[in-house]
């Protein structure tokens, strides 16, 4: 069983938390493929999705929950 890397929960209140979180460790996580993304770069990609494919006030949230996080 995979565990995750950090325990937040970003869902209170907001549906789609628990997806932008996912993307976030899915794609800062070292892969066996590739290494990982640095964080800047994961929440630039994310930036360019929001109000699409990623809920703005989900990733506000986890950008401003990314220092309690380590980041």
């Amino acid at each position: 069983m995979i565990q995750p890397r950090f325990s937040l929960n970003l869902t209170e209140g907001l549906p789609a938390g628990h997806t932008v979180a996912d993307i976030f460790d899915a794609i800062t996580a070292e892969r066996p493929y590739r290494g990982p993304i640095p964080v800047a770069d994961a929440i630039a990609m994310r930036e360019k999705e929001r109000g699409t494919a990623i809920d703005g006030a989900c990733l506000d949230v986890l950008k401003q929950a990314l220092p309690e996080l380590g980041f």
